[in-house]
């Protein structure tokens, strides 16, 4: 009996002590995962998970994908002031992106590109909720 509390109790710690990600290491695995090919970990960093067929393509498409330059964004500069929000946050990112040689439904040339990433807190988690055009 003290053997099978003993196993509860670590087990109970274990999961207890998983840290959760930073807003920062959500972004920067969505890039990991592309490269490791990882659906399950790539789907968990969104609020609503892609459809299968999506993360396929993208998964087939995409040779390697990595970050040049990340920053949060202060504000938006060309419209007006973000309102500040703590379960809020964008991400500016400037990456490479290499194509595979036969990808399907993606027609986009390989070189750099540059998107916002739009994160949330979900359930005390951050969450990608938007990635968009800047």
């Amino acid at each position: 009996m003290k053997k099978i509390i003993l196993i509860l109790t670590v087990f109970l710690l274990l999961i207890g002590c998983q840290k959760k990600m930073t807003s920062k290491q959500v972004v920067e695995n969505y890039f990991n995962y592309i490269n490791e090919k990882n659906e399950e970990g790539f789907n968990n960093l969104f609020a609503v998970p892609l459809k299968p067929e999506d993360t396929e393509t993208l998964f087939k498409g995409i040779k390697e994908i990595k970050i040049r330059e990340i920053h949060v964004v202060e504000k938006d500069e060309h419209l007006m002031e973000k309102e500040e929000k703590e379960d809020e946050i964008t991400y500016y990112v400037d990456f490479d992106l290499i194509y595979n040689e036969n990808n399907e439904g993606i027609t986009y040339n390989d070189g750099g590109d540059t998107r916002n990433f739009y994160l949330k807190k979900v359930k005390g988690e951050w969450k990608i909720i938007s990635i968009g055009l800047l």
